[in-house]
């Protein structure tokens, strides 16, 4: 089954109106509708606001093509976050051993923009991984 068949049995399934979908994604209700008739494709973010909302797993939309891809964009994530946290405590502990500290240094790598940003990326991703196994 397409996901455009999917989103139509999901509202009519939960009753969901065309403008209430609309709203909670950020989207026209045309956009909308041109998602249900397939003549575009609705992005992750908004399928994801989607099944937040109605608690149902992302896996409902995906196929297990999307969802081994999906798993390995989350390996990435980490092993990104990984060599971040890796190469930023680098940074830090040069910067300490030099007695001029012209640099505040952060109380936390986590006070860095990229590490801030690729970690809500990667609980986001954790988040679609937990619900598309079905875990709770």
């Amino acid at each position: 089954m397409r996901v455009e068949e999917k989103l139509k049995n999901l509202i009519d399934e939960k009753n969901i109106t065309i403008k209430e979908l609309a709203k909670l994604i950020g989207k026209t209700r045309n956009t909308v509708y041109s998602y249900l008739r397939g003549d575009s494709s609705i992005d992750v973010n908004s399928l994801m606001m989607i099944c937040e909302e109605y608690e149902i797993p992302i896996s409902y939309f995906l196929k297990d093509d999307e969802k081994k891809s999906l798993f390995r964009e989350i390996e990435k994530l980490k092993d990104e976050i990984d060599r971040l946290e890796f190469y930023l405590s680098g940074i830090i502990l040069e910067q300490i051993d030099h007695s001029k500290r012209e640099i505040p240094l952060p109380s936390s790598i986590y006070e860095y923009p990229q590490i801030v940003a690729l970690q809500k990326k990667y609980n986001l991703y954790k988040q679609i991984n937990k619900k598309s196994r079905g875990d709770s």
